[in-house]
C-alpha cells in the first residue's frame, strides 16, 4: 500500500499565523476549507445555522483529487472499508447490452477514490475537524456580511450580533445568502430540468441475493453498472462487500424552485421510467422500500467569487453548484474561466 495513505502532513501550531476566518457552512467545503486554513495555522470558527451536526444523504464519491487530501489528514484506514470496492464500472444501453466496461484501478495516480454513504463520510471528515480542535458553532444563522476595508477586517451578523475576522469563507450552499452580497444583486437558482431519485438499502434485508435480477449486486463482492436511455441513466452498485446497494436514476423534470428540493419519491413513477428497459433495472430499483426525489438546481456561472473588496469568497455550491455527473472536466472548465 502506498506510503502516503499513512503520512499525515504537518499541522501549525495554533492560531500560529495570525490569521482569523469565518467559515459559514459545515458541510463537506466548509469543513474541508476549516481544516486546511487550521492545519496552515489560522484560527478558525465554523458557524451552522441547523442546531446539531446532521448525517444525511446516501451514496458519494470522491476522486482521486480530492481522496489525496483525505489521506493526506489521515482518514484513510477510517474510510476505505466503508467505500465501494468494485475493479470495473459496467456500462449497458436501456436494453441491457453491455456497451463498455472500464477497469477502476486502485490506486489511481497515487491516491484513491472513497464512494460511500455521505453520512458516514461527512462524520469521518467532521470528527476530523473537531479532533484539530476547530470552533463549530451550530444554530448560527448568518443574516448579513461586512466589510471594514479601513481595518482590513470582514464580519457577519448572527442573531444580532457581529463576529468579525479577516476573511470570511461563505460555504453556505446553493441558495446562499452571501451570493448577493458578493455579487451586488440577486442570482436566484433554477432548475436544471433534471431531477434524481435515489435510494440506499440493506442488500439482505430487501432479498437482492436471492433475485436472480439482481444477485450481480452481491454474488461478487462490490459491483457498479449503469444503464443509459434517452434523457435517463440509471448507476446502481453495492459497498461494503456486497451488503448495501445505492442506486440513482437521473431523469427529466421541470420543477420550481421552491425552499425545498428534496421529497419522497412515488416508487410508481420511478418504474415507469424503465418500464420498457432491461428487467434488471427495475428489479433493483423495487427492492428500495423508499425513495427520495431531489430536484437538481443550478445557476448561471458567476463572474466573481469575491467581493469587491477582497474579505467575501464563495466556495463549493455557492459559487458554482454542478449536477452530480458532471465530474472533473467541468469543475475544471468553471475554475479555468476566472483565472
Amino acid at each position: 500500500m502506498n506510503g502516503s495513505l499513512h503520512h499525515v502532513g504537518e499541522v501549525a501550531p495554533p492560531s500560529s499565523s495570525g490569521v482569523e476566518v469565518i467559515i459559514v457552512g459545515c458541510g463537506f467545503g466548509g469543513l474541508a476549507c476549516a481544516i486546511e486554513c487550521r492545519r496552515k495555522g489560522h484560527h478558525v470558527i465554523v458557524l451552522e445555522r441547523m442546531p446539531t451536526f446532521r448525517v444525511l444523504g446516501d451514496v458519494i464519491s470522491f476522486g482521486p483529487n480530492a481522496g489525496r487530501i483525505f489521506a493526506r489528514w489521515g482518514l484513510h484506514d477510517k474510510l476505505w472499508p466503508i467505500c465501494r470496492h468494485a475493479d470495473k464500472l459496467v456500462i449497458h444501453n436501456y436494453m441491457g447490452e453491455v456497451v463498455r466496461e472500464q477497469p477502476i484501478q486502485f490506486p489511481l495516480y497515487g491516491a484513491y477514490e472513497y464512494s460511500g454513504h455521505r453520512a458516514e463520510i461527512h462524520e469521518a471528515v467532521y470528527e476530523y475537524a473537531l479532533s484539530l480542535g476547530i470552533d463549530i458553532r451550530f444554530g448560527h444563522n448568518v443574516e448579513s456580511y461586512q466589510e471594514d476595508p479601513s481595518r482590513g477586517k470582514a464580519s457577519v451578523t448572527v442573531n444580532g450580533k457581529t463576529i468579525e475576522a479577516d476573511i470570511v469563507v461563505a460555504a453556505d450552499g446553493v441558495k446562499s445568502r452571501a451570493r448577493q452580497y458578493v455579487l451586488g444583486y440577486n442570482d436566484q437558482p433554477k432548475s436544471s430540468g433534471y431531477s434524481v431519485y435515489r435510494a440506499w438499502f440493506d442488500a439482505k434485508e430487501q432479498g437482492v441475493g436471492s433475485d436472480p435480477n439482481t444477485d450481480f449486486l452481491t454474488k461478487d463482492g462490490d459491483a457498479y453498472q449503469c444503464w443509459i436511455g434517452r434523457d435517463v441513466h440509471f448507476i446502481c452498485s453495492s459497498l461494503q462487500g456486497g451488503n448495501t446497494v445505492s442506486w440513482v436514476i437521473t431523469h427529466r423534470d421541470d420543477f420550481e424552485v421552491t425552499d425545498s428540493w428534496s421529497f419522497p419519491g412515488n416508487m410508481e413513477d420511478v418504474l415507469n421510467i424503465v418500464d420498457d428497459w432491461d428487467p434488471r433495472c427495475a428489479a433493483v430499483l423495487s427492492k428500495a422500500p423508499s425513495c427520495i426525489d431531489w430536484k437538481l438546481i443550478t445557476h448561471d456561472p458567476l463572474p466573481t467569487w469575491v467581493s469587491s473588496q477582497g474579505r467575501v469568497v464563495l466556495l463549493g455550491d455557492a459559487a458554482h453548484p454542478f449536477l452530480p455527473t458532471s465530474r472533473h472536466p467541468r469543475r475544471l472548465k468553471t475554475v479555468l474561466r476566472l483565472l
